[in-house]
């Protein structure tokens, strides 16, 4: 299965989360998969170092002018070359099954794999979020359901942008 990974990196990430997320996905992405990253300009030179060491598809785009982690997911969905998209932020390290579990659930076009995730203050839990069975509404990032993980288009360009 081929997967596009977008990764929005913003110019305000620490450089030991994206040297983290980026060695955790040298064990799940593999050499038919694509990587889209949108980066900040200033993080530039460490970004092509990091990069250099995948043997899959790379494409690296310059962040939008609108300077948020929704406008940079945009600007890569209009880039991708797969239909199955998923969405790696830098603050989260993959796990070694991130893989399996995407294949197994992404079988349909227009499935969405979700998953509920923690919210943290200063280190401290504060709360949760999952998503509710059969409930149609939740919080948004770009125009995709918040906690999605991945996602399987029916068309690249059904997102509405």
């Amino acid at each position: 299965m081929k997967l596009s990974w977008i990764i929005p990196i913003g110019e305000e990430e620490s450089s030991q989360d994206i040297i983290r997320c980026f060695k955790s996905l040298k064990y799940v992405v593999e050499k038919q998969d694509e990587i889209v990253i949108v980066r900040h300009v200033t993080i530039k030179k460490s970004i092509d170092l990091l990069v250099s060491k995948f043997d899959c598809f790379i494409k690296i785009l310059d962040h939008p002018v609108t300077k948020t982690a929704a406008s940079s997911r945009n600007i890569a969905l209009k880039n991708c070359k797969y239909k199955r998209i998923v969405f790696q932020d830098i603050d989260d390290v993959p796990h070694l099954n991130r893989r399996q579990v995407i294949q197994e659930r992404l079988i349909e076009q227009g499935s969405i794999v979700s998953t509920g995730y923690k919210s943290l203050f200063d280190g401290e839990n504060a709360g949760k979020r999952i998503p509710k069975p059969h409930s149609l509404f939740f919080y948004f990032r770009s125009n995709i359901f918040l906690p999605t993980a991945a996602i399987y288009f029916n068309e690249i360009n059904d997102v509405f942008f």
